[in-house]
Protein backbone atom coordinates (compact mmCIF):
# COMPACT_ATOMS: atom_id res chain seq x y z
CA UNK A 1 0.00 0.00 0.00
CA UNK A 2 0.97 3.92 -0.47
CA UNK A 3 2.01 5.11 2.44
CA UNK A 4 2.94 8.78 1.59
CA UNK A 5 3.36 10.83 -1.96
CA UNK A 6 5.01 13.35 -2.84
CA UNK A 7 6.89 16.10 -5.16
CA UNK A 8 10.04 17.24 -5.02
CA UNK A 9 12.46 19.43 -6.76
CA UNK A 10 14.24 17.04 -9.00
CA UNK A 11 17.47 19.40 -8.67
CA UNK A 12 17.78 20.42 -5.15
CA UNK A 13 15.01 18.50 -3.16
CA UNK A 14 13.07 20.84 -1.69
CA UNK A 15 9.54 20.24 -1.43
CA UNK A 16 7.27 21.24 -4.03
CA UNK A 17 3.70 19.52 -2.81
CA UNK A 18 0.36 21.81 -3.98
CA UNK A 19 2.85 24.14 -6.72
CA UNK A 20 1.75 24.54 -9.63
CA UNK A 21 3.23 22.02 -12.55
CA UNK A 22 5.84 24.84 -14.08
CA UNK A 23 5.87 26.79 -11.18
CA UNK A 24 9.99 27.30 -10.02
CA UNK A 25 11.60 25.63 -7.16
CA UNK A 26 11.72 28.54 -4.19
CA UNK A 27 15.24 27.48 -3.06
CA UNK A 28 16.96 27.28 -7.03
CA UNK A 29 14.74 28.26 -9.18
CA UNK A 30 14.45 24.40 -11.22
CA UNK A 31 10.88 23.48 -12.94
CA UNK A 32 11.94 19.85 -12.92
CA UNK A 33 10.22 17.81 -10.70
CA UNK A 34 10.35 14.28 -9.19
CA UNK A 35 7.52 12.26 -7.51
CA UNK A 36 8.20 10.11 -4.39
CA UNK A 37 5.97 6.90 -3.94
CA UNK A 38 6.24 4.96 -0.51
CA UNK A 39 4.90 1.42 -0.44
CA UNK A 40 4.67 -0.11 2.32
CA UNK A 41 4.82 -4.36 2.66
CA UNK A 42 5.48 -6.91 4.70
CA UNK A 43 8.00 -8.80 2.65
CA UNK A 44 10.06 -12.14 4.49
CA UNK A 45 13.59 -12.26 3.40
CA UNK A 46 15.57 -15.16 2.81
CA UNK A 47 18.42 -14.28 1.32
CA UNK A 48 21.03 -11.64 2.09
CA UNK A 49 20.50 -8.40 -0.16
CA UNK A 50 24.25 -7.79 -2.46
CA UNK A 51 25.75 -4.68 -2.26
CA UNK A 52 27.83 -3.00 -4.80
CA UNK A 53 31.30 -0.98 -3.54
CA UNK A 54 34.45 0.55 -4.71
CA UNK A 55 38.07 1.68 -3.02
CA UNK A 56 40.53 3.76 -4.57
CA UNK A 57 43.97 3.70 -3.87
CA UNK A 58 46.39 6.16 -2.52
CA UNK A 59 48.89 5.75 -5.47
CA UNK A 60 49.98 7.56 -8.37
CA UNK A 61 46.40 8.68 -10.36
CA UNK A 62 46.36 7.09 -13.62
CA UNK A 63 45.30 9.45 -16.81
CA UNK A 64 42.88 7.12 -17.93
CA UNK A 65 40.93 7.80 -14.69
CA UNK A 66 40.17 11.42 -16.30
CA UNK A 67 39.67 9.74 -19.97
CA UNK A 68 36.90 7.76 -18.21
CA UNK A 69 35.60 10.91 -16.70
CA UNK A 70 35.01 12.06 -20.39
CA UNK A 71 33.74 9.02 -21.80
CA UNK A 72 30.91 8.63 -19.07
CA UNK A 73 30.19 12.59 -19.91
CA UNK A 74 30.32 12.39 -23.76
CA UNK A 75 27.65 9.61 -23.42
CA UNK A 76 25.26 11.53 -21.43
CA UNK A 77 25.30 13.95 -23.86
CA UNK A 78 24.54 11.69 -26.58
CA UNK A 79 21.72 9.97 -24.24
CA UNK A 80 20.60 13.72 -23.63
CA UNK A 81 20.52 14.49 -27.42
CA UNK A 82 18.30 11.05 -27.89
CA UNK A 83 16.19 11.61 -25.33
CA UNK A 84 17.74 8.41 -22.90
CA UNK A 85 17.08 10.03 -20.37
CA UNK A 86 13.87 12.19 -20.32
CA UNK A 87 13.34 15.47 -18.95
CA UNK A 88 16.05 17.24 -17.76
CA UNK A 89 16.28 21.28 -16.14
CA UNK A 90 18.71 23.47 -18.15
CA UNK A 91 20.78 23.91 -15.12
CA UNK A 92 21.47 19.89 -14.99
CA UNK A 93 22.07 19.68 -19.35
CA UNK A 94 24.38 23.31 -18.58
CA UNK A 95 26.43 21.40 -15.77
CA UNK A 96 26.41 18.25 -18.07
CA UNK A 97 28.27 19.91 -20.79
CA UNK A 98 30.46 22.19 -18.01
CA UNK A 99 31.69 18.82 -16.87
CA UNK A 100 32.33 16.99 -20.06
CA UNK A 101 34.39 19.85 -21.32
CA UNK A 102 36.02 20.69 -18.31
CA UNK A 103 37.52 16.98 -18.41
CA UNK A 104 38.66 17.03 -21.92
CA UNK A 105 40.27 20.42 -21.40
CA UNK A 106 42.31 18.82 -18.11
CA UNK A 107 42.64 15.48 -19.52
CA UNK A 108 45.92 16.42 -21.17
CA UNK A 109 47.24 17.60 -17.97
CA UNK A 110 46.58 14.48 -16.29
CA UNK A 111 48.70 12.36 -19.43
CA UNK A 112 51.29 14.65 -18.74
CA UNK A 113 51.77 14.40 -15.15
CA UNK A 114 51.66 10.35 -15.44
CA UNK A 115 55.12 9.07 -14.72
CA UNK A 116 53.98 5.56 -16.14
CA UNK A 117 53.17 7.09 -19.65
CA UNK A 118 56.12 7.38 -21.81
CA UNK A 119 57.75 10.36 -22.33
CA UNK A 120 57.05 11.60 -26.00
CA UNK A 121 53.25 11.24 -25.42
CA UNK A 122 53.87 13.29 -22.36
CA UNK A 123 55.41 16.01 -24.11
CA UNK A 124 53.20 16.20 -26.57
CA UNK A 125 49.77 16.22 -24.92
CA UNK A 126 49.22 19.98 -24.39
CA UNK A 127 50.67 20.49 -27.95
CA UNK A 128 48.21 18.51 -29.28
CA UNK A 129 45.33 20.32 -27.33
CA UNK A 130 46.35 23.68 -28.62
CA UNK A 131 46.64 22.16 -32.40
CA UNK A 132 43.15 20.51 -32.66
CA UNK A 133 40.00 23.35 -33.10
CA UNK A 134 37.54 20.85 -30.54
CA UNK A 135 39.93 20.62 -28.36
CA UNK A 136 40.74 24.33 -28.42
CA UNK A 137 37.44 25.05 -27.95
CA UNK A 138 36.88 23.04 -24.69
CA UNK A 139 40.05 24.70 -23.04
CA UNK A 140 38.41 28.05 -24.10
CA UNK A 141 35.30 26.61 -22.14
CA UNK A 142 36.72 25.58 -19.28
CA UNK A 143 39.33 28.85 -18.87
CA UNK A 144 36.37 30.77 -19.23
CA UNK A 145 34.23 29.39 -16.41
CA UNK A 146 37.23 28.91 -14.22
CA UNK A 147 37.93 32.52 -14.45
CA UNK A 148 35.86 35.84 -14.42
CA UNK A 149 37.92 37.57 -17.21
CA UNK A 150 39.95 36.27 -20.35
CA UNK A 151 43.30 38.48 -21.86
CA UNK A 152 43.93 35.64 -24.37
CA UNK A 153 42.75 32.73 -26.19
CA UNK A 154 39.06 31.58 -27.19
CA UNK A 155 36.21 32.85 -24.50
CA UNK A 156 33.53 30.13 -24.46
CA UNK A 157 29.92 29.67 -23.51
CA UNK A 158 26.76 27.91 -23.99
CA UNK A 159 25.05 30.22 -26.71
CA UNK A 160 21.60 28.30 -26.23
CA UNK A 161 20.03 25.66 -24.10
CA UNK A 162 16.89 23.44 -25.38
CA UNK A 163 15.72 20.63 -22.90
CA UNK A 164 12.82 18.66 -24.16
CA UNK A 165 11.57 14.79 -23.55
CA UNK A 166 12.44 13.72 -26.96
CA UNK A 167 15.78 14.88 -26.80
CA UNK A 168 18.12 18.12 -25.78
CA UNK A 169 20.25 20.60 -27.53
CA UNK A 170 22.55 23.21 -26.91
CA UNK A 171 25.06 25.48 -28.87
CA UNK A 172 28.33 27.29 -27.97
CA UNK A 173 29.60 30.10 -29.13
CA UNK A 174 33.07 31.13 -29.16
CA UNK A 175 35.13 34.32 -29.77
CA UNK A 176 39.29 34.28 -30.41
CA UNK A 177 40.10 37.17 -28.13
CA UNK A 178 43.27 37.52 -30.50
CA UNK A 179 41.91 37.78 -33.71
CA UNK A 180 37.98 39.04 -32.52
CA UNK A 181 37.09 36.15 -34.86
CA UNK A 182 33.75 34.03 -33.63
CA UNK A 183 32.10 30.69 -34.27
CA UNK A 184 29.71 28.50 -33.12
CA UNK A 185 29.57 24.87 -32.01
CA UNK A 186 26.72 22.09 -31.63
CA UNK A 187 27.16 20.81 -28.61
CA UNK A 188 26.76 16.90 -29.64
CA UNK A 189 29.24 17.97 -32.64
CA UNK A 190 31.98 19.45 -30.25
CA UNK A 191 32.13 15.99 -28.21
CA UNK A 192 32.17 14.12 -30.83
CA UNK A 193 35.34 15.60 -32.53
CA UNK A 194 36.94 15.95 -28.75
CA UNK A 195 36.52 12.33 -28.35
CA UNK A 196 37.73 11.87 -31.81
CA UNK A 197 40.61 13.78 -31.49
CA UNK A 198 41.94 12.36 -27.87
CA UNK A 199 41.25 9.08 -29.03
CA UNK A 200 43.61 9.95 -32.25
CA UNK A 201 46.08 10.92 -30.03
CA UNK A 202 46.17 7.64 -28.11
CA UNK A 203 47.02 5.96 -31.24
CA UNK A 204 49.42 8.04 -32.59
CA UNK A 205 51.26 7.38 -28.95
CA UNK A 206 50.07 3.56 -28.70
CA UNK A 207 48.03 4.19 -25.67
CA UNK A 208 45.53 1.86 -24.19
CA UNK A 209 42.75 3.22 -21.94
CA UNK A 210 42.59 0.04 -20.25
CA UNK A 211 45.39 1.45 -17.88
Amino acid sequence: MITSDAYMCTDCGAPCDGMAEHARCPSCGSIARTRHITVADTVTATDEVPSLGVEYGTGPRPWQEKWHRVWLGYGKIRQSYSGELGFQSTDAWADAISSFLGSVHHLHEWIALDTTTPIPARSAARQHLRSHHHLKVAEGFSNTDKHHTRQRGLQVRISSLVCSPTGNRARISWTDLATSDTGQEDVLDLSEGCVAAWRGFFADHKLSTDG
